[in-house]
């Protein structure tokens, strides 16, 4: 995807947006489906909702879709809420994300809102004549795709139940999510989102009947339908930001242990009044993750303030390895959410996801040895040599890991090409550099040819670096087929490390 089409479809999802949203608190009342609006998943909940820049994988479904591209292989998640504790309103999510190919997920995510027992009354029976129980119950179905390393979208559909006694009414509606990531290690996050646009609603059924009686001397009896109004979806749309800062000595091939993320978001609603939220998150090793947010509205402090909710949150998460000599590995989740409200006893929700694959995880799989040679002596005593600075070589070193190329083929996929942008961004600060590109196999085919294709690898990278600008004449090629390996070949995790490029620099 290029810089046009994503404009296009920022544009649209603005434009949608302006067609949908009035942000007028006067229409407050006028909408319904309002439990569209909560959000069912632990790990997203306890920062707000306020993440939707920078979430991921199956965390993605109720704050903006496209994270649901970022995918962990198979993730499998449950959580479980208890809305305004001591009104018995429980809030049930059970999610399903499949990547079916690089950067092409499919997900699945039913919710079910449900209030526990209601007495049933009447005007002639005003003590109760029995109880009902209102289930709301929506189901998504989700495609997540990853256009380049940078730039992922995704597209819901909802389809909504709601029924109460004898009464039913359903709908459609439409989700709609843009994440951009950039940065030196991806640490800066924009994202837009467009939530709940989708068909009105009206409730039906033998509910809305009654039996009448004539007036005068005859009394017959007939029965009275009467019918509802429709109303329409909480449509919104969200913009949000985050930025991540990497706090901490960093080994040579990993991101510090420490990251501290700032987001931020507005949430442009179209019943009620806009909001302005911000939100902290801090990690250790991607592993132990707090989180807290807070979502303001116009009269938050008011005492007369229209929701139970203050707009203060807070959580944590706990991401399990289980197989700790296996980086970015499967993990088991645990997260808990805490909503502060005015009314009741607060909100608790408990969230447990199994991932194949390590969540947005920090230290990447590349070659332990320093692939980035150590400057060279100066050539005159008297004068220095140059310096490369500590962060362009920690980055020289992951982006150079991360070149992929398809499956015994020297032609780049997606990330590698994405991967060769940043690397480029780096090189050039150093125009005086010499730089070697050194192409690496595992052992799959014969040794000639797979020295024919670490060669062909090696010249993939140095023509792309020279196109970008990088001088010719300061690029040079190093094929060494499977003759240095990292790691044993007799692993799938081995054949990866193995399968790598390596860039030094000498001056």
């Amino acid at each position: 995807m290029n810089m046009k089409q994503v404009n296009y479809i920022l544009g649209l999802c603005l434009l949608t947006g302006n067609f949908l949203f009035a942000g007028n608190p006067d229409r407050t009342g006028e909408s319904g489906a309002s439990e569209l609006l909560l959000n069912p998943i632990a790990r997203s909940a306890g920062i707000n909702g306020i993440n939707s820049a920078r979430v991921k994988g199956i965390y993605a479904f109720s704050s903006n879709i496209a994270g649901l591209a970022y995918g962990m292989k198979t993730s499998v998640g449950v959580n479980y809420t208890s809305y305004f504790t001591g009104t018995e309103t429980n809030l049930f999510s059970a999610a399903l994300a499949q990547e079916i190919s690089e950067g092409n997920v499919f997900g699945i995510c039913i919710n079910s809102l449900n209030y526990g027992k209601v007495t049933k009354t009447t005007v002639s029976n005003p003590e109760g004549i029995g109880t009902f129980s209102p289930a709301f119950v929506n189901i998504g179905l989700s495609y997540g795709r990853l256009f380049t390393e940078d730039i992922s979208g995704g597209i819901q559909v909802k389809m909504i139940s709601e029924s109460i006694d004898n009464l039913s009414a359903t709908g459609i509606a439409f989700d709609l999510g843009l994440q951009y990531k950039t940065g030196k290690r991806d640490n800066v996050h924009f994202g837009v989102a467009v939530r709940n646009a989708g068909t009105n609603m009206s409730f039906s059924g033998d509910g809305f009947a009654f039996q009448a009686t004539e007036p005068g001397d005859q009394g017959y009896k007939y029965t009275v339908a009467n019918r509802s109004a429709r109303f329409n979806m909480p449509s919104l749309i969200t913009i949000a930001g985050a930025y991540d800062f990497y706090m901490g000595a960093a080994a040579a091939n990993c991101y510090p242990a420490h990251r501290l993320t700032v987001a931020g978001n507005f949430i442009y609603n179209s019943f009620i009044n806009n909001q302005y939220g911000g939100g902290l998150e801090y990690s250790f090793k991607e592993m132990f993750t707090g989180r807290v947010g807070f979502l303001y509205e116009s009269k938050t402090f008011d005492a007369d303030y229209m929701t139970g909710k203050t707009g203060l949150t807070a959580g944590f998460s706990y991401d399990l390895p289980l197989n700790k000599e296996k980086e970015n590995g499967p993990t088991i989740s645990i997260d808990y959410a805490f909503g502060l409200t005015r009314v009741f006893k607060n909100n608790h929700t408990f969230g447990l996801t199994y991932n194949m694959a390590a969540p947005n995880k920090s230290c990447k799989k590349i070659p332990k040895k320093d692939a980035y040679d150590k400057n060279a002596e100066a050539t005159s005593s008297t004068e220095p040599a140059p310096k490369v600075s500590d962060e362009d070589r920690d980055s020289v070193i992951l982006f150079a890991s991360n070149i992929k190329f398809k499956t015994a083929s020297d032609t780049l996929n997606k990330k590698g090409e994405s991967i060769l942008n940043k690397l480029y961004e780096v090189l050039k600060k150093y125009p005086k550099a010499n730089i070697t590109i050194e192409a690496h196999t595992d052992n799959e085919g014969t040794p000639e040819s797979n020295m024919a294709l670490s060669q062909k690898r090696g010249e993939t990278v140095k023509n792309a670096l020279v196109e970008k600008g990088i001088k010719e004449s300061k690029l040079k090629v190093a094929a060494f087929g499977e003759t240095k390996p990292l790691a044993p070949n007799d692993t799938d995790e081995g054949k990866a490390q193995n399968r790598r490029v390596e860039i030094k620099i000498e001056f």
